[in-house]
């Protein structure tokens, strides 16, 4: 791919702003790549001056043999938007604060190797079992179909969150019990989602912290409880994802499955840390 994410691809290079013939070419940076990334805080605020601008820099950019080019326009100066249509620049992704724009110069000439945007939502649930080998079930409160059935809680990953800390997060936010995470059992990987994109659905195992009573958040669940993993499993109107999972938190109460473990794993070239999952079994590398 020509480039793994907008952020990791900004070299150091200074930021350039010259002029020609009165016009000046808008601020930018220099990937690593060789592709153009503009200042989004620089830009005119007139969509007159950013159309003289712009075709400067084209023009610059175009004898320089530049090839991708990232343009990210804020809301405030979304007036700038069709000046860019105009001229060659395409929708990328957009945000509630800013639409990103890009332009592969050598079109026709060279396959566009720009990277398409998140292709993928994430999703996580948490098996919570309790000392009574019950597992926690909510029912949604705003289900489509014409009667709402049990299933584990759960709900989207944020942006920059783990799958543990969503995991947990989730389940306080549906149903009140406070858990820590205990291991990754599964995932489904689903095709043509929301707005066309895939989605990963994590499930997790979740060890409640003492015995707590279920105190359901009424906005979104419409009933909460701990029931029997067996009686879990032998419901009828399971579909086959929550089936799946019913089948394994009955194998979890009785000890016969085991998922992954969480480990922290030193990102290459960074003080970062980014979480690797595991059989319980392995041990991580020292240099790791």
């Amino acid at each position: 791919m020509f480039c793994s994410g907008l952020v990791r691809c900004v070299s150091n290079s200074p930021i350039r702003h010259s002029r020609i013939r009165g016009m000046s070419i808008l601020a930018h940076n220099i990937d690593r790549y060789g592709g153009i990334v503009i200042d989004d805080s620089k830009l005119p605020s007139t969509a007159e001056q950013f159309e003289l601008d712009l075709k400067a820099s084209l023009a610059d950019w175009v004898a320089n043999k530049r090839r991708g080019l990232w343009l990210k326009i804020p809301t405030a100066k979304s007036r700038l938007i069709p000046v860019a249509i105009e001229n060659g620049f395409t929708f990328h992704h957009a945000h509630s604060e800013h639409a990103m724009l890009t332009k592969w110069i050598p079109e026709g000439v060279e396959e566009n190797k720009l990277p398409h945007f998140a292709t993928t939502h994430l999703g996580v649930g948490g098996i919570v079992i309790n000392e009574m080998k019950e597992v926690l079930l909510i029912q949604e409160r705003y289900f489509l179909q014409h009667k709402a059935m049990w299933k584990i809680p759960g709900g989207s990953i944020d942006l920059g969150e783990d799958i543990s800390t969503a995991a947990i997060r989730e389940v306080f936010e549906e149903t009140g019990i406070r858990t820590e995470f205990v291991e990754l059992l599964a995932f489904r990987h689903l095709h043509g989602y929301n707005f066309g994109r895939g989605d990963i659905y994590f499930v997790c195992s979740l060890r409640p912290i003492g015995s707590q009573v279920p105190n359901p958040d009424p906005a979104e669940i419409s009933a909460c409880r701990w029931m029997p993993a067996t009686e879990y499993a032998q419901l009828t109107d399971l579909v086959p994802l929550q089936r799946e999972i019913a089948k394994i938190a009955v194998d979890l109460t009785e000890g016969n499955y085991k998922g992954f473990a969480e480990a922290k794993v030193r990102v290459w070239n960074s003080q970062k840390t980014s979480s690797v999952f595991l059989s319980a079994d392995h041990k991580l590398s020292s240099s790791m």
